[in-house]
């Protein structure tokens, strides 16, 4: 895992778990902005 020690160091600070090891997904695709952006073309 080549986030382990931000994972590790956001546990330690009180980041719940099903968060700090969640899989990262880029803002756009996680927030649906871009299916609105598609569709508004």
């Amino acid at each position: 895992q080549r986030k382990h020690i931000i994972r590790k160091l956001a546990l330690q600070v009180g980041v719940p778990e099903l968060s700090a090891d969640a899989r990262k997904k880029a803002l756009q695709y996680g927030s649906m902005i871009h299916k609105a952006l598609l569709k508004s073309r």
